[in-house]
């Protein structure tokens, strides 16, 4: 409360202060192609807010442990990066890229033998 002065009369203003979450967004870019036998991929998208990004296979022949991708088959691999939020950061739009595995090239070799019959 303010004392009077002058041409003023003294008051008190009551206020509700209402913070929201800060926005945050995900970069998450396509690892690019790969082939079927390939060693795990990194993931690596970051979030706007700093906090940590999690990954999951939505779709194809592929799994999810941490940041590493495992390939378990030929195809299309859709994954999803989500950053879900705390106290100060709202959760952030999830992003999904796809990754396009190759089949492995099958190589038969044939042993220079014969047998009589």
């Amino acid at each position: 409360m303010q004392a009077a002065a002058g041409n003023y009369t003294s008051g008190s203003v009551s206020a509700v202060l209402t913070v929201r979450k800060a926005s945050q967004t995900i970069s998450f870019s396509a690892p690019g192609s790969a082939t079927y036998g390939d060693g795990p991929i990194t993931l690596t998208g970051s979030a706007s807010s700093g906090l940590p990004v999690s990954y999951s296979v939505v779709s194809g022949p592929g799994s999810v442990n941490n940041a590493s991708l495992t390939i378990t088959g030929a195809g299309s691999i859709v994954v999803k990066a989500s950053q879900g939020g705390n106290a100060n950061y709202a959760a952030a739009p999830d992003v999904q890229q796809t990754i396009v595995v190759g089949a492995k090239a099958v190589t038969v070799t044939a042993n220079n033998a014969s047998r009589a019959f």
